[in-house]
């Protein structure tokens, strides 16, 4: 039973780490366009030309604390057979990488997304600013993973006589976005006040999503010595679990429908044409899918304790068939408290997102970003982690270098690097994950193609001209 519960906590896992998460190198500064607008909806405002354009662009994320492999890069990950670390320190190998384990702390999390990009553009108007998106995301992942789900301790020891679980959330969905985009801005107190707005129409082709509502308590009390027989009561609790199946079994069937939207508030200073500073707060991803084919939805009550005694082992002979007969009785004592429906629905991964751009020198500038998620939507939500970054970075029309500095979930600080020529831009937040010899706990990746005038700019502030670099 122990090696079923631990590949129970292994695939939680995996399924959390499955959206690139910010792409500072694709979303920072004022030639982000028409990229900028999914985090900040206002950011066509500073565009230094009149259109933007991406023609298609790709972004991996993923993050844990669950597990690592040490001195490792994805540059030499294939240099050495992976396995999962032996509990038993003395039978591991010579030119073998191993999966560790973390210890426990505060809460696990696991989370990643896998974009695709474009095709989008933005249009700057005399009176106001209009846009177009659409992409694909594939997103799941939970930050509340209780530390009782420890998969180390699991692995190294028998479960405890007494087991909680606190109550924990972990959802997962496939889905195209179409979208439109609208900012206009007023002058203000010296300065540019912009507000903007995404509407977007969200089509899912896979979903997924388990909620424990409240805190599970199990006690195991050793009955026989010798046969490891044991007792069990589990308290009242309840919990859903919902899940689409799709019917063609290729995962490109729509399973339903869902509306988002993305608000945004900015205010720019200039020095002429070009950007003194910029300050802005935007709100991301408010919105749900309902799933309604395919679903399989099922809410759990357990109203009264289950207890499981010696009197439901009798007749046993070994202990795989106690364990039988207790996942078999533990299964309909939960079925009989099982209520089924025909749809569900996942929250947004909602964020609040605060942002600041100030010029440092001629085309050097140095942006700071604070992301927070918001479960809007209650349990049943796509998540993502908070995130703190500061970006230096120089850019005009046809070169740019960025930095992110980022410390995301308060516990992984990560140096990472893009870089913008001409219309191709590639980076990455976390860069020694890809060259480095360090703890692997995840990695980011993202490339974009974009197209722009290639011509003099022709109006608008921060104008930069096509011969400077």
């Amino acid at each position: 039973m122990k090696n079923r519960f631990l590949f129970l906590m292994i695939s939680i896992m995996y399924n959390g780490m499955v959206y690139g998460q910010y792409q500072l190198g694709l979303k920072t500064g004022v030639h982000s366009g028409s990229l900028g607008i999914l985090t900040d909806p206002t950011a066509t405002s500073v565009l230094p030309y009149n259109w933007d354009a991406t023609i298609v662009g790709a972004s991996l994320f993923l993050e844990n604390n669950i597990m690592y492999i040490p001195d490792m890069g994805l540059t030499s990950l294939g240099d050495s057979d992976l396995a999962l670390a032996p509990v038993d320190e003395t039978t591991r190998e010579e030119g073998v990488s191993y999966i560790e384990f973390k210890e426990a702390g505060n809460k696990f999390f696991a989370v990643s997304s896998n974009q695709v990009f474009g095709p989008s553009f933005v249009l700057k108007l005399p009176n106001f600013n209009l846009g177009f998106f659409s992409g694909s995301r594939v997103i799941a992942g939970s930050t509340n993973i209780p530390t009782s789900l420890n998969v180390k301790e699991i692995r190294e020891n028998e479960l405890n006589e007494s087991v909680s679980f606190e109550p924990m959330s972990i959802s997962a969905a496939a889905y195209h976005e179409i979208g439109v985009n609208f900012s206009k801005s007023i002058d203000w107190n010296a300065g540019e006040l912009t507000f903007g707005g995404n509407l977007k129409y969200l089509i899912p082709y896979q979903a997924y999503s388990f909620s424990l509502h409240e805190s599970l308590d199990a006690v195991y009390e050793t009955l026989d010595t010798t046969t490891n027989l044991r007792s069990f009561s589990l308290a009242p609790s309840s919990a859903t679990f919902s899940y689409t199946t799709n019917e063609n079994g290729t995962g490109t069937q729509s399973i339903g429908s869902g509306f988002g939207a993305d608000l945004g508030v900015s205010y720019a200073v200039y020095n002429g044409e070009n950007l003194n500073f910029r300050l802005g707060a935007s709100l991301t991803d408010i919105g749900s899918i309902t799933a309604n084919k395919g679903v399989v939805s099922q809410s759990i009550n357990l109203v009264d304790s289950i207890t499981i005694d010696e009197s439901d082992f009798q007749g046993a002979e070994d202990l795989d068939e106690v364990y039988s007969i207790f996942e078999r009785t533990l299964e309909q004592e939960i079925t009989n408290s099982t209520t089924e429906t025909d749809n569900f629905s996942i929250g947004l991964a909602t964020t609040f997102n605060l942002f600041g751009t100030a010029s440092i020198a001629k085309n050097l500038y140095a942006s700071v970003q604070y992301s927070q998620p918001l479960a809007l939507f209650g349990k049943e939500s796509l998540t993502r982690g908070s995130m703190l970054a500061v970006t230096p970075h120089y850019e005009s029309k046809w070169l740019g270098l960025y930095v992110p500095i980022s410390f995301y979930e308060f516990s992984h600080l990560r140096v990472g690097t893009a870089i913008k020529l001409g219309p191709l831009t590639v980076g990455t937040e976390d860069l020694m994950s890809i060259l480095g010899k360090s703890e692997l706990t995840g990695t980011d990746f993202y490339v974009a193609l974009k197209i722009f005038p290639f011509g003099k700019n022709k109006g608008g502030k921060s104008s930069i001209d096509c011969y400077e670099f």
